[in-house]
């Protein structure tokens, strides 16, 4: 049985392999050459690839030591080779979209917006969504004191863009987070403590050691903490600005009155964690608000462009896989078309394409089954990869994802 994965590293082939695997199948009259879906990296690549084959099939075509039917069947493939998908996986994705439009629920003749007229329409999207937010009266005091705490406009926008991007994996949370009330912040026995620490520093001899300097520049925090006590939003404020409570070695014993020294490094770390504590549950109360409303925001923005037809390059996608997994009809016909796919760098591959790739060449028309336990037809699959190469993040690429791929076709073949 032919080999569904090959790893190889730089410079050792993976290409030609691919290549050969192609010509070995339309030879051997397996498959014909617009039949077959070839996936790649990039644009470029993909021109290459087809640029590749067309000579590797030409070759076949005029090689003596070939059968005659084998010829024959090269020589028919350069005719057509035009018409087979030897192009991404958004391309491929949108192949599939634009022949089953409606079943997608998407309109007939959608568009896919490029990376510069999606960015734009996402800032101007965000712009009148940051407004609203803004004069939401239930966000005002979430928002007031995610302030206080160094949030800014920018953090929201990248928060907001980083869902965007990753929009379909907010399909699968919880609608909203659970929210807690916000109760004032009680920094007054963080305070007390802080400065009656800092008095300790007349136990130091040596006013030049440098946690004596560190327990000045804290005392006059201190000072200013307790200060804010009862002004909610300017103790959140403060709070972030507190110098560092984590001295390690710092200060000298020569300098300090016997076991003093420890005593106020021991404290000092336990002060960093209350006032650590302090801040996370400032924040685990107005995360789960703003999280809400921008998870909203993203997911009706996901829908407004499935609606309009404007669909950018993630929502190829994902739209596609959704298609695929819902409508096992759908997936009988693209079975029927797609006899073989061939997956290059699969390295930096993602699971939206891994569970494109095997709900195409899984033989299930019902509800489909999770990808890795998925019955694939032996050959329909073939993968090369280099570990070594990848940029695993990129994509949501990651090595157990491939490593994962690579275990089940093994095992299949």
């Amino acid at each position: 049985m032919p080999q569904s994965f090959v790893e190889a590293g730089a410079g050792t082939g993976k290409t030609s392999a691919l290549v050969d695997r192609i010509v070995q199948l339309v030879a051997s009259g397996r498959t014909i050459a617009n039949r077959l879906a070839v996936i790649t990296f990039t644009d470029a690549a993909a021109a290459e690839l087809r640029d590749r084959v067309l000579v590797a099939l030409e070759g076949a075509a005029a090689d003596p030591a070939r059968p005659e039917t084998e010829r024959a069947r090269c020589t028919t493939a350069l005719g057509v080779i035009e018409a087979a998908a030897i192009e991404t996986l958004h391309s491929f994705a949108a192949r599939i979209l634009s022949t089953h439009p409606l079943e997608a629920g998407l309109p007939p003749g959608f568009a896919v917006v490029d990376e510069t007229r999606a960015a734009a329409a996402f800032d101007h999207r965000w712009a009148g969504h940051l407004e609203a937010m803004l004069e939401d009266p239930a966000l005002r005091e979430p928002l007031r004191r995610a302030f206080m705490m160094g949030l800014t406009i920018g953090d929201l926008r990248t928060l907001a863009h980083a869902l965007h991007e990753d929009w379909d994996r907010l399909e699968a949370e919880a609608a909203a987070l659970p929210s807690l009330p916000i109760f004032p912040i009680d920094v007054a026995p963080f305070a007390t403590d802080l400065a009656g620490l800092c008095a300790e520093r007349k136990h130091c001899a040596e006013q030049t050691d440098k946690l004596y300097l560190r327990l000045e520049q804290l005392a006059v925090f201190a000072q200013q903490l307790e200060s804010a006590i009862g002004d909610d939003l300017e103790s959140l404020r403060l709070l972030p600005l507190c110098p560092s409570l984590r001295v390690g070695n710092v200060g000298s014993a020569v300098n300090w009155d016997d076991g003093t020294l420890a005593e106020v490094r021991g404290a000092l770390g336990d002060l960093g964690e209350r006032r650590a504590a302090l801040l996370e549950g400032a924040k685990a109360a107005v995360i789960p608000p703003l999280y809400t409303v921008l998870r909203r925001f993203v997911l009706d923005y996901a829908e407004e462009r499935r609606r309009s037809g404007q669909l950018e390059f993630h929502d190829l996608l994902v739209r596609a896989r959704d298609l695929l997994r819902g409508d096992g009809g759908v997936r009988r016909a693209l079975r029927e078309r797609f006899s073989h796919l061939l997956i290059d760098e699969f390295q930096d591959t993602d699971p939206l394409q891994t569970e494109i790739a095997f709900l195409l060449a899984a033989d299930h028309d019902g509800d489909p089954p999770p990808w890795r336990t998925a019955a694939v037809d032996a050959g329909r699959l073939f993968f090369v990869g280099d570990p070594k190469q990848s940029i695993y993040g990129f994509r949501r690429a990651d090595i157990e994802l491939y490593q994962a791929v690579q275990d089940s076709l093994r095992h299949g073949d």
